[in-house]
């Protein structure tokens, strides 16, 4: 699957979608997520205990900077502690950097197939075709948004014992006109289905 550069399109979702769009493919739908989608700003405990440690590290060397007489030894205390305050706040920029990777992402109906554009460049993005679809599931909001789950994938994760597939939903996350949406892959696996149906050769 390509990779979509989104840099220099519009903020328009509508036509970083249609960049993606294959040779007599049409657009039926496209959005970005909504807020509920984004990641908690909030840090686990061993992402804050691997802050603390360099940045504590880094208050003191700065401290015996300001707190010296000017000799050469405080070069080396400032780039040690300007150091240590970037490993203190790698944390949070990298959950800065997930936040805003969400916020650029573009989920896509088309005629043909369902896409999950990624924010950010160099990303590829992820496309399901109608035989990949399951029947769409609502999880819908008081405020008419909602996600859509529309199939169920393999998923690869680092944890502790090492890397694990398991099986999680792919779904568009925090969209308005939830309901609209669903109907809309619904028939996008209905027709793909008749259309199968009717290309099969008769005995």
């Amino acid at each position: 699957m390509p990779r979509i550069d989104q840099t220099r399109a519009s903020d328009d979702p509508r036509d970083i979608a249609r960049r993606a769009l294959q040779p007599g493919e049409h657009l039926v739908w496209a959005d970005r997520p909504g807020p509920a989608a984004q990641p908690a700003w909030q840090l686990d405990r061993t992402s804050w205990l691997i802050a603390a440690a360099p940045f504590f590290a880094a208050v003191f060397l700065l401290w015996q900077v300001v707190d010296s007489a000017g000799t050469w030894t405080d070069f080396l205390f400032l780039a040690a502690g300007v150091l240590m305050l970037c490993i203190a706040l790698s944390p949070l920029a990298a959950l800065w950097r997930a936040v805003r990777r969400v916020q650029r992402t573009v989920y896509v109906i088309t005629d043909r197939r369902l896409l999950v554009l990624p924010g950010g460049s160099g990303r590829e993005a992820r496309s399901f075709a109608p035989e990949e679809l399951d029947d769409p599931a609502v999880r819908d909001r008081d405020d008419g948004r909602g996600d859509v789950i529309f199939a169920t994938v393999p998923e690869i994760r680092q944890t502790r014992q090492g890397r694990q597939t398991r099986l999680a939903e792919a779904a568009f996350t925090d969209i308005a006109d939830v309901q609209r949406v669903a109907r809309e892959i619904a028939k996008l696996k209905s027709r793909a289905s008749t259309e199968r149906v009717v290309a099969q050769p008769r005995p």
